[in-house]
């Protein structure tokens, strides 16, 4: 059962943007029939892929698939920027194609090479897989950062959704000195704070994909300030109407008092997932741009 949306203040294309994804229905229960609904709404909003950008397919040795999107100019003489994405769904979609709407824009927009990971999905592949992954697909971009001209000390680790929760995991227990931050959009960190009436992803869904993952309701631990002292700078996105919104905050209010450097960029009026409207909301426009602001400095 759907939300009453009546609670939310919207604007008309956030409206919009909430109505159109209750029109992708999948066809029955089956998780293929699910998949297949996710990646036809998130191609509705991919626009045509940029001539001026490469984009490249391949694997890491033990075969986890990579898609590289590479500027079509020489590189700059340090080597060029570098994001590792990892895509949202849930750990139950997403693919390589779901999430061009943002790993190709990110490309173009940041002048840097974007790495964008097809890690394992659940129920099939459940916890630790898509983190084995994740973390061998990080260790094969370093070992190639010579071959495909990359700068060393000018890397972030990007994740949206299931993918932020990697990212933040990953970060945490992989200590690599070439990632110079991890960027985090809407990471759902916890079942028990999850807003019940949400209006992309209720709490009964969020149960469901955590299930799915971890066979229980477990969930990314916030640590307390004082495991912190090492974490990289992180940069949230987090919109105003999200599950993740209460433990986002917790997070950076950690960080803050460990003294790391943390930002939160809002979505003032928006939803989870709304990154896929910023061709067609100019509020959504805007905090991606504050987005790639934040990630700028960490790509010099």
């Amino acid at each position: 059962m759907r939300p009453n949306q009546t609670a939310y203040e919207f604007d008309d294309d956030m409206a919009y943007f909430v109505h159109w994804y209750s029109v992708f229905k999948p066809a029955d229960d089956d998780i293929d029939s699910q998949r297949a609904t996710y990646e036809a709404w998130c191609h509705s909003y991919t626009p045509p892929l940029d001539e001026d950008i490469d984009v490249i397919d391949t694997e890491t040795d033990n075969g986890v698939a990579l898609r590289l999107y590479r500027p079509q100019r020489p590189a700059p003489a340090q080597g060029w920027p570098w994001v590792v994405y990892l895509h949202g769904g849930m750990w139950t979609y997403g693919s390589l194609d779901s999430h061009e709407y943002m790993t190709a824009p990110l490309c173009k927009d940041l002048n840097a090479i974007v790495i964008a990971v097809d890690y394992r999905l659940a129920p099939e592949a459940a916890y630790p897989d898509a983190q084995q992954d994740c973390q061998a697909a990080l260790e094969y971009v370093m070992a190639q950062a010579h071959a495909w001209q990359l700068n060393p000390q000018a890397g972030l680790l990007m994740g949206d959704d299931a993918g932020a929760n990697l990212a933040l995991e990953l970060v945490r227990n992989l200590k690599r000195p070439e990632i110079n931050a991890v960027v985090a959009i809407n990471p759902n960190l916890e079942v028990a704070n999850a807003h019940a009436d949400h209006p992309i992803l209720s709490q009964a869904s969020i149960r469901y994909f955590w299930n799915n993952y971890a066979n229980s309701d477990a969930q990314l631990h916030v640590p307390e300030a004082a495991d912190m002292s090492e974490h990289v700078p992180t940069v949230f996105f987090v919109p105003e109407y999200d599950a993740s919104k209460a433990s986002v905050n917790v997070y950076a209010e950690h960080l803050q008092q460990a003294k790391r450097p943390v930002s939160v960029i809002e979505g003032p009026g928006m939803v989870h997932g709304c990154l896929k409207a910023m061709r067609i909301s100019p509020a959504v426009k805007d905090v991606y741009q504050q987005l790639l602001a934040a990630c700028k400095p960490y790509l010099s």
